[in-house]
């Protein structure tokens, strides 16, 4: 009982097995995913929806509505629209939580055996609670986070398919603890010490006390909820997590809140319109009072005889909902439900279609996983990718290998050359010769450490064939490259591994596992301790990266042989290969009986503790590793990588590749598919050997490497005069810095390791980089005409400027310039074309994906213009005589949001898109813009954390040139669209009370006022959404079109106040020429005076035709539904207005047959129309003749009319510009489009 108390003070959880008392102190094991209950619905979803600022404003009309004193039209007028919106959201969430019920429902109702007193007895799924021994047989799902007890299987090890948790679909193996594997279920008693409930899929640290005896226990115990029990025809589990508690409930959180951009300024211009709202408001009812008191004595008739405090309350309030129609109610149900058919254009793309990956199940599509950002995929800037399963097939294949000091594979017979398309055992004859008959003990140590150091199993298929199940399929490959070798892995248990050697001896050879160190992105290397059955020899094998290696062979190894060894790493990771380095030694037994005391006291210690405790016993045995080889595996490139990086950086899109492979392997790859391209110069930032520098060398070191990149790129602003030393010039000196350039010879300096930044500056100042402030002076000068015209060279078909740069950056430099140079290095990430981060953590991931997003410095003009806006934020830089010393840290949590040390107040984020494919990734995918995943090898944890899931890296180039601008051009349009209209009504109110003496009364009629947005002109902007801006196929062809998206063009200030002024002259003009047409003593054909119900209608019956016409103009595409939606819509309303007309018990009554025949009613609507429509259909025709945007140009060509000619020649040639030139391809035509590309349209 006291170590109970102790427990449950540690907050850890202590499970009795079979006690129902246990059970009673935790929850049960219903699971809930619903959102709602029949009780809640109503209340939580209408508090939800009015929760956003808008449907406030909202709600707060329609309840002003209904104090008669202050409401100029029907509150119907505002509830009903109100009402629709709301129900329409409403039951969307309702039907989309009926469908998680039933789901719910199906799980919480699944019978299992649990056993009860001694026998075995049903339970619904949800009854289980924590203590419940419970029988799952096979192909059943797991209900509960279960402790595994017993399996059918006689070594205790039972099989889970783990893809409705990560995705991957390869069977894990669970196995019991060993002093259970034979004991009874039905009488088994003990207490389980686990962690408190917790989202750590991969974590579980206990302790299983049985017959006063403690016993580590681990994942491998460990049955997690939601997962399928395969290959073992039955375990008994002890229920540890149920209901909420369990691991998979607790990673049920909700997916980061991301808010398009386009939503974002629409709410901006919003609350600008709601400002002028308030002061049009306040002003007309100051003037009606005015008004009021003036000719109130005289107008007894209205009820008004004095003015009293009340009005100047009343009569602003009165406008103020006079006005409300100025911000539309419908435009947010329009985005939405044109976002919504962007997820399904998405999903029905079928160039975006995979039939090869999950082919059973028709295979892959891309899917919108978030609706809500569709046009952030039109205004990407960033691209931050993974590389293994992102850029790469993740299909590994065994290149080469470094083996007694000499390479195998990489070269045909004879040559000296590396050609990484080589396979070791692929050249036939060397293969033979080297593998058919070797004995030799490096050979069979590094075959042994390829067959053994692992944690593959094997499976039996349906067929009765086996295959290899590995975690990772580097493993996979090295496995099957053992079996080329002669090494052949026959059987694996929890306890055995048995191996054959296929080549002269044939023997079969069983290890016993004693313990197995497996692999962490922490400690990049994994270990397995093996005893050999024959020998009884206890030997260590280890395999992992270079850089945790290295030191633990050096002992035994010649300073030759590790040099040797590194060459050929080198040589390796130059040709894009992936490498490992592989150990061995034989553990003496009176060590290992030490040691294993010591891994059985850290296992058993509680919590976090355990993991310190381990990591400290791996530390003492993993040393003095004699070095039994390399290995170098192949990662192929997917198809079309090459061609998508080139085509969206043409797009302007500014690429990071973030891998955790090494230095050489991240540089090579980035040639190989386009991220660093011919005539761009490479800047790396590499620490080089930390065992030998000190902390403040190293941070020297990368203190006068960031000096000399910032002024490689600073350099490039101006050419060198012949003999000058140019300084952006740099070649890699054979330390790995920079070194400067004098034209016509090359020479090598090292860095003084001693300096301290800008403190002994003057120290390097002949042999080292410019200085950052050199730099800044550098960047701010005015460019010269032939600057300029140097800069505009650009690189044929790649939009990309000459003068670019790559920087490489490695993972301890990452870090080091997260913490300490945070705003110089962001800067200077911003300022070059890519960026590749080696060696990185998902944390550093993340931390580099937060900095893309806050970067301030604007994209450099890949066509190589340079802006100066670009020029002042390459200033920014930084004087890094700001700081006190390159050695010390200016602030430990610089990388950090909202560090004090940060600086001035960041920027409005900038849009990036992460991409990747394995559960590492999903923190990056989580911080950017815009999350895609990858449905890869790594299972599908990236994909369903993503706002988008697609299955080729190819993919994202339909997805961001073609829906993303779809998507931006169609929302900027219906939003602004919206808002046109509704100040076209709005404005009519203001202008008809100046001559209403200002007494705010409408001009409009209540149910015609509400069927305008809801109903008459609802059609044309919901069929917006099938509009298309150009061609598909020449979006594709022309990514610099993307620029236009990219920069916000479609919706900026300008082009939304253009047109609620266009609303402003419409709504003038319209009224005006009406007022003037039917005065007050206008009479109708028929000779009957014509009432206000008939003036306002001639008014409303123009702008109905109007409207058509004007979504006619704006739209590029013109499709049966457009059609039919733009003009079946005036005989609609032409029909509804005959029928309104003919109810009696309505003011209306009369009007439709009073209007229908009077000639000068028809005659006035056709002026009125012509007179709205004429003027906007000219500027439009003007522009459109005489400086289109590139956009229309490329949607002219696409349709077929490459002949538009303005003063007889050709207008792709004739349009000027004072902006940067775009680029426009066309069959290898480039055409140069310059101009003022901004042209709004409603």
């Amino acid at each position: 009982m006291g170590r109970d108390r102790e427990a449950a003070a540690e907050g850890i959880r202590v499970v009795e097995v079979g006690s129902a008392a246990c059970g009673a102190r935790y929850c049960d094991n219903t699971v809930t995913n619903s959102k709602y209950t029949l009780v809640t619905f109503l209340p939580l979803n209408f508090l939800e929806q009015f929760s956003r600022p808008l449907n406030q404003y909202f709600l707060l009309i329609a309840l002003l509505q209904f104090i008669s004193i202050i409401a100029p039209v029907n509150p119907l007028s505002t509830i009903l629209p109100l009402l629709l919106a709301f129900t329409l959201t409403a039951v969307k969430e309702g039907y989309d939580d009926k469908k998680r019920h039933a789901l719910d429902a199906v799980f919480n109702n699944r019978m299992y055996d649990v056993i009860q007193h001694g026998e075995l007895v049903q339970k619904r799924s949800r009854d289980i609670r924590v203590g419940d021994v419970v029988k799952v047989m096979q192909n059943s799902e797991i209900p509960c986070d279960l402790f595994l007890l017993k399996s059918s299987d006689p070594d205790g090890v039972a099989y889970i398919r783990t893809d409705n948790l990560d995705g991957e679909i390869d069977l894990k193996p669970r196995a019991c603890v060993p002093v259970l594997a034979a004991c009874d279920v039905f009488s088994v008693q003990g207490k389980l010490s686990c962690d408190p409930p917790n989202p750590r899929i991969y974590h579980f640290n206990s302790v299983l006390e049985v017959g006063g005896e403690r016993h580590s226990v681990t994942t491998q115990q460990l049955l997690l909820q939601s997962c399928f029990l395969q290959n073992t025809e039955y375990v008994y589990g002890v229920a540890v997590y149920t209901g909420g508690d369990t691991k998979c409930g607790r990673n049920k959180e909700s997916p980061p809140i991301k808010w398009a951009t386009v939503d974002k300024e629409i709410s901006r211009y919003s609350v600008r319109v709601f400002i002028f709202q308030l002061a049009i408001a306040f002003v007309m009812g100051l003037i009606g009072v005015i008004e009021l008191a003036k000719y109130g004595d005289d107008a007894w008739y209205l009820g008004f005889h004095k003015v009293s405090a009340i009005h100047y309350i009343a009569t602003p309030m009165r406008f103020f909902l006079l006005t409300s129609v100025m911000i539309p109610i419908s435009f947010k149900v329009i985005i939405d439900i044109s976002k919504y058919y962007i997820s399904l254009a998405i999903g029905w793309d079928a160039s975006m279609y995979d039939p090869n990956i999950d082919a059973e199940a028709g295979g892959t599509p891309a899917v919108a996983n978030n609706t809500a950002i569709a046009e952030d995929l039109g205004q990407i800037e960033s691209v931050l990718t993974d590389k293994t399963g992102t850029l790469t097939d993740n299909i590994m294949e065994f290149v080469a290998c470094s083996l007694g000091g000499q390479t195998c594979g990489g070269s045909k017979t004879g040559s000296a050359h590396f050609d990484p398309t080589v396979s070791v055992f692929s050249d036939s004859a060397n293969a033979e010769e080297r593998f058919s008959a070797r004995t030799d003990p490096a050979y069979t140590q590094f075959g042994l450490s390829l067959a053994l150091c692992h944690t593959v199993s094997i499976e039996t298929n349906a067929d009765g064939t086996t295959r290899y199940a590995a975690a990772s399929p580097d493993e996979e490959a090295l496995v099957k490259a053992a079996v080329k070798m002669g090494f052949s892995l026959r059987h694996r248990t929890k306890n055995v591994t048995t191996i054959a050697r296929t080549g002269t001896t044939g023997a079969t050879e069983e290890h016993e596992i004693l313990h197995v160190m497996e692999f962490d992105s922490d400690r990049k290397m994994m270990s397995i301790l093996l005893r050999n059955r024959g020998t009884g020899v206890v030997t260590l094998y280890t395999k992992g990266a270079d850089e945790r290696m290295l030191p633990l062979v050096r002992g035994r190894s010649t300073d030759k042989e590790v040099e040797t060894l590194e060459a050929h790493l080198r040589t390796f990771a130059s040709a894009g290969l992936r490498t490992l380095v592989l150990g061995y030694r034989d553990v003496p037994a009176d060590e290992y009986q030490a040691w294993s005391k010591k891994i059985e006291a850290a296992a058993v210690q509680p919590g976090d503790a355990r993991e310190v405790a381990l990591q400290k016993a791996y530390e003492e045995i993993e040393l003095d590793l004699t070095v039994s080889g390399a290995t170098a595996i192949e990662d192929k490139l997917q198809d079309g990588v090459p061609d998508t990086i080139a085509t969206l950086r043409r797009a302007n899109i500014r690429f990071w590749m973030l891998t955790g492979d090494k230095f050489e392997t991240a540089k090579q790859i980035s040639r190989s598919c386009g991220l660093w391209a011919e005539g761009e110069e490479l800047l790396p930032l590499q620490l080089g050997p930390a065992a030998s520098m000190s902390e403040d060398q190293l941070l020297s070191k990368l203190y006068h490497d960031l000096t000399a990149a910032a002024a490689a790129v600073a350099a490039r602003k101006r050419p060198p005069a012949a003999g000058e030393r140019d300084p952006g010039a740099r070649v890699l000196s054979p330390y790995g810095t920079f070194a400067p350039v004098v034209h016509g010879e090359a020479s090598y300096a090292e860095l003084p390791s001693q300096a301290h930044g800008p403190a002994n500056q003057s120290t390097s100042s002949s042999t080292s980089s410019v200085s950052l402030k050199d730099f800044s002076e550098v960047t701010n000068r005015k460019p010269t005409a032939s600057s300029s015209s140097d800069r505009s060279d650009t690189i044929s078909g790649s939009g990309l400027a000459c003068a670019g740069h790559v920087l490489i950056v490695e993972g301890r430099a990452v870090q080091l310039l997260l913490d300490t140079y945070y705003e110089q290095f962001r800067a200077l990430c911003n300022s070059v074309n890519s960026v590749v981060c080696c060696r990185v953590t998902p944390g550093q991931k993340a931390s580099l994906t937060a900095m893309a997003k806050s970067g301030e410095t604007p994209h450099p003009d890949f066509t190589g213009n340079a802006r100066n806006s670009q020029e002042d934020a390459l200033a920014r830089l930084g004087d890094f005589q700001s700081l006190e010393g390159a050695g010390k840290r200016a602030c430990p949590g610089a990388a950090l949001p909202g560090c004090c040390k940060r600086g001035p107040k960041a920027a409005p984020p900038r849009r990036v898109l992460s991409i990747g494919d394995g559960g590492n990734d999903v923190s990056m995918i989580q911080e950017a813009t815009i999350g895609v995943g990858i449905v890869g090898k790594e299972g599908r944890q990236a994909s369903r954390a993503a706002d988008y899931s697609i299955a080729r890296f190819r993919f994202l180039k339909p997805l961001l040139l073609v829906h993303g601008q779809y998507s931006y051009q169609r929302s900027c349009y219906i939003a602004q669209y919206c808002f046109y209209k509704s100040m076209l009504l709005a404005f009519i109110q203001i202008i008809f009370n100046w001559f209403a003496t200002f007494s705010g009364v409408s001009y409009w009629n209540s149910l015609l006022l509400t069927a305008w947005n809801g109903a008459f002109t609802l059609p044309a902007p919901f069929l917006y959404v099938l509009d298309r801006c150009a061609p598909r196929e020449r979006l594709m062809e022309s990514p610099e079109l993307y620029k236009a998206a990219q920069s916000g063009e479609a919706l900026t200030g300008d082009t939304f106040a253009m047109c609620l002024l266009l609303g402003v002259f419409h709504g003038m003009t319209s009224l005006l020429v009406t007022l003037i047409v039917f005065n007050g003593d206008s009479v109708s054909h028929a000779g009957d005076p014509m009432d206000f119900n008939s003036i306002f209608t001639v008014t409303y019956t123009a702008l109905i035709m109007i409207q058509a016409w004007i979504v006619v103009l704006d739209s590029h595409t013109l499709t049966v539904p457009n059609l039919l939606g733009i003009f079946l819509m005036p005989p609609f309303y032409l029909a509804f207005v005959a029928a309104y007309g003919a109810q009696k018990w309505s003011d209306y009554y009369g009007v439709g047959t009073r209007l229908f025949n009077d000639p000068a009613v028809w005659l006035t609507v056709i002026v009125i129309t012509v007179a709205l429509f004429a003027p906007y259909m000219f500027v439009k025709s003007y522009y459109l003749n005489y400086n289109p945007t590139p956009m229309q140009l490329a949607y002219l060509r696409g349709a077929g009319h490459p002949t538009l000619t303005s003063h007889g020649k050709p207008v792709y040639h004739n349009v000027q510009s004072a902006e940067a030139a775009t680029v426009l391809h066309d069959s290898h035509e480039i055409a140069t489009i310059e101009g003022n590309s901004q042209t709004g349209s409603c």
